[in-house]
């Protein structure tokens, strides 16, 4: 074997061995789960009403030390949600189930996070996992959203749709005559 070969493997070898040196010598890594990561929720609302129900994620401390946990609705979520408690201290190998209360005022499809944050207390280890929710909120005929605005926005899409197709075949034919 010729030495410019021998030291090609030597440098991808040295290159792997860096690759994979940090994640050998790393300390405890900040593990934590939730449970129910995903969920769909199908929701009646008459007329009128404010639809309002309690909801919950359960948390879980996989270390063998204590971590900051931080839950907060995100996106959609934000002034629809309210979290019992935000923020508090997980022991190690604890499991906690906090709840919060969901309101929404009508109809329709809502589809957001919230947002779980696992901290190792005077370190800078940190995980965020996010419970994705998904409340389908259907009238008492069983419809989820207003046909005038579904009309409407399938409308504007198709506005914008055409103007968006209009330019590109715009573009590629000054593209063809620059070529020319």
């Amino acid at each position: 074997m010729n030495l410019e070969k021998r030291l090609g493997k030597l440098i991808v070898c040295g290159i792997f061995i860096l690759m994979v040196l940090p994640f050998v010598l790393a300390e405890d890594n900040l593990v934590a789960s939730i449970s129910k990561p995903k969920m769909v929720l199908y929701k009646n609302i008459t007329g009128g009403e404010t639809l309002k129900f309690q909801n919950s994620v359960v948390v879980n401390n996989k270390n063998d030390f204590n971590i900051l946990v931080t839950i907060k609705p995100i996106g959609i979520w934000k002034d629809k949600v309210k979290i019992s408690e935000p923020s508090f201290i997980l022991e190690s190998d604890k499991r906690k189930e906090v709840f919060y209360d969901v309101v929404i005022k009508e109809k329709g499809y809502y589809k957001g996070d919230i947002l779980v944050t696992f901290e190792e207390e005077g370190s800078d280890k940190m995980l965020s996992i996010v419970q994705d929710i998904t409340v389908i909120v259907s009238d008492e005929n069983g419809n989820v959203e207003d046909k005038k605005n579904s009309i409407f926005t399938k409308i504007v899409l198709g506005f914008f749709s055409i103007i968006l197709l209009v330019l590109l075949i715009g573009l590629y034919k000054i593209g063809r005559k620059k070529r020319k």
